[in-house]
């Protein structure tokens, strides 16, 4: 199912078609929603005021359409959306690519450096940390698969929820400036 079949401010908002009023899409009658629905509040206030005046009060008082400024502009700010959320896919594509690379095996990731001689100033007797050395190892395949559970999983659906909501938010927005400071 599309997820945008039936919505309104998705639609080509093309000159001449009917809107979600039902009345004839001009450029001069195009307004935002907010505009749009406070214009049918007053329209529907008067027709419930005054329901003998209906004749005239639906000739006079048009609440117009509601629609986008400008398609192009959407996709431009969907555009921004994804490539600002790109590093994010970066990050989790070095997780998964460590995973793969660091060998399975249960090594150990340290090492404590047996100092010899004190006068060595590699090595400091008063600091433990100064004779420690890190490095890459093995990583056993239980926590490769937590990892991958724990924070792969997870944070690749957080990326993905987080840019259909940023979508979803750009294309129900009705101005350009909601639609440009939403994107940014």
């Amino acid at each position: 199912m599309d997820r945008y079949s039936g919505r309104m401010f998705l639609c080509g908002f093309g000159i001449g078609s009917r809107g979600p009023g039902g009345t004839e899409t001009t450029a001069p009658r195009l307004y935002n929603y907010h505009s749009w629905a406070i214009r049918c509040f007053v329209r529907d206030s008067f027709l419930r005021i005054l329901p003998e005046h209906e004749k005239e009060i639906l000739s006079s008082v048009g609440p117009c359409e509601y629609g986008a400024e400008s398609f192009m502009v959407r996709l431009i700010c969907v555009f921004l959306n994804v490539m600002h959320s790109m590093s994010e896919l970066q990050k989790l594509r070095r997780t998964v690519n460590l995973l793969c690379i660091v060998p399975t095996a249960a090594e150990s990731w340290c090492t404590l450096r047996v100092v010899d001689d004190l006068s060595n100033d590699s090595a400091s007797p008063h600091d433990p940390l100064d004779n420690l050395d890190v490095y890459v190892a093995g990583i056993p395949l239980l926590w490769k698969i937590q990892c991958l559970v724990f924070v792969v999983l997870p944070k690749g659906l957080i990326w993905m929820l987080m840019l259909q909501a940023g979508t979803d938010f750009i294309m129900e927005t009705p101005s350009i400036n909601h639609m440009i400071i939403s994107a940014v």
